[in-house]
């Protein structure tokens, strides 16, 4: 019997595994996260180098947005500051699948 693949399972094939891991790690936190790169690739265990985690969130920051994650990186003095916020995702939703 063939199994049906839902868009949403097509779509996240495509997703960096660690954009992935971020919406895992937002989804059990209770505020934004705020941190470089390298912070966030300690705390997800990540095994990309912190240059590349960020150009892929970067690049996947729509499919992190409809998820209800925004992404954003701010300059602070010498560093570059990821900065995670928790919003309404596009749908109205929360971001959580019920």
């Amino acid at each position: 019997m063939l199994e049906q693949t839902s868009t949403e399972e097509l779509i996240e094939r495509d997703i960096a595994p660690c954009v992935l891991t971020v919406l895992d790690l937002m989804a059990i936190r209770t505020c934004d996260w705020t941190g470089t790169a390298t912070e966030l690739k300690d705390q997800i265990d990540c095994e990309e180098n912190p240059s590349v985690l960020s150009k892929k969130l970067n690049e996947f920051k729509d499919f992190l947005l409809d998820r209800g994650v925004e992404y954003r990186l701010e300059a602070k003095h010498a560093n570059r500051v990821i900065r995670l916020e928790k919003i309404k995702s596009r749908d109205g939703g929360d971001g959580r699948d019920t």
